[in-house]
């Protein structure tokens, strides 16, 4: 009887440790999740709000790095296209990455009218 009850608080015992290291678990992924959510949304903003230069876009190629607030901007021009590469380099945090892309004709027209 004596080791029944010791078998029985042993697995009580097992099953909450289990629980609480899972609740923990949890929690922490969550906020960590919501930092890196964040962390996309302002490099989303960065890449999407970066304008190339009239000498960036006038010639095709890899362009870059600029670095903005700890976001590196890479600008790859094809035939008929742009994109800018952003990367976080936030220190200690996984890196995040995001792109975006249009139009070089328009670009051009745009970039190289403000010069």
């Amino acid at each position: 009887m004596k080791n029944a009850l010791l078998f029985i608080l042993i697995l009580i015992l097992t099953v909450l440790a289990a629980i609480s290291g899972w609740a923990v678990g949890k929690l922490s992924n969550s906020s960590s999740e919501l930092s890196l959510t964040q962390r996309e949304k302002e490099l989303s903003v960065a890449v999407e709000n970066y304008s190339p230069t009239c000498e960036q876009l006038s010639s095709e190629g890899v362009h870059g790095p600029v670095n903005i607030n700890n976001n590196l901007l890479i600008v790859k021009v094809e035939k008929d296209y742009f994109h800018v590469l952003g990367f976080n380099t936030d220190p200690g945090l996984p890196p995040v990455s995001w792109w975006w892309g249009a139009s070089r004709e328009a670009a051009v027209a745009q970039a190289c009218d403000k010069s």
